[in-house]
């Protein structure tokens, strides 16, 4: 029976919210929605830098493929030739495109920058857009409150206005 009864306050609160926010409106606090719209762009640039971030390490992988097809066909196509100088530039080309493209190898360019880039950016970016997504829902809640409460305190003021007493047992709800 409780549970009926919790869902019925509910009810009543849901509705005392959508009354006060159709027929009364929000009292807007300039400053903290102002701080709120700053967040709200400052989060959307966090996402935005995010996602680019991660099209300039596709960027970075595409490159690394790009090197080693060279680096290959080179091999291939000038392995064959008779200079040796050609012969052994070529296995230096081949040597440093390794170098620069092994992601398994922890010296390796691009492991160090793979590394760099998700402990030094990624990471970071990654635990602000969580607590944003975080802080927006509790912005929200705020927001939710303050209609519930202005809700009540407006119910309140009109029983103040009506001089009841705390004993008085008429029914509030009609108010």
């Amino acid at each position: 029976m409780d549970a009926v009864e919790d869902q019925i306050g509910h009810i009543r609160s849901e509705w005392s919210v959508l009354k006060e926010r159709w027929f009364t409106g929000e009292h807007m606090d300039p400053v903290f929605e102002g701080i709120v719209r700053d967040f709200c762009v400052f989060d959307d640039t966090i996402q935005d830098i995010y996602k680019k971030v991660e099209v300039f390490m596709k960027g970075v992988d595409n490159l690394c493929e790009g090197l080693v097809t060279l680096s290959e066909s080179t091999i291939a196509g000038l392995t064959h030739v008779d200079d040796p100088l050609i012969k052994s530039d070529c296995c230096k080309m081949k040597e440093a495109t390794n170098q620069i493209t092994r992601a398994d190898a922890p010296h390796s360019a691009i492991a160090k920058l793979r590394r760099d880039m998700d402990f030094n950016i990624m990471n970071p970016m990654r635990n602000h857009i969580t607590n944003n997504r975080n802080l927006k829902m509790h912005l929200e809640k705020r927001r939710r409150r303050l209609l519930e409460y202005n809700a009540a305190k407006r119910v309140y003021d009109d029983c103040v206005k009506r001089n009841y007493q705390c004993t008085d047992r008429r029914d509030r709800k009609s108010v």
